[in-house]
């Protein structure tokens, strides 16, 4: 299965009535419908807590914030690559 960037990190399909009130909430296998983060952005996210969370981190946050991007795109790219 290949990795989206662009999917959405948690798929769920939702039902909402006309006052915009949420009626059924499920994960679902087949499609979804949602909004939030894309997987990149996950991956992203949690690439840059791992560096921030690093007791020697002192570098500059939009060269971590860089390095968090590429180390999401790299995750995506082997995760395709790879048949697990």
């Amino acid at each position: 299965m290949k990795t989206n960037p662009n999917a959405p990190a948690n798929p769920c399909d939702v039902q909402v009535d006309e006052n915009g009130e949420v009626h059924q909430i499920y994960v679902a296998q087949r499609t979804y419908v949602a909004s939030g983060l894309t997987i990149r952005q996950h991956f992203a996210a949690m690439a840059m807590q791992g560096m921030i969370s690093h007791p020697g981190w002192q570098c500059d946050v939009n060269l971590t914030a860089t390095d968090a991007v590429l180390a999401a795109d790299a995750l995506i790219k082997a995760l395709n690559e790879t048949s697990c």
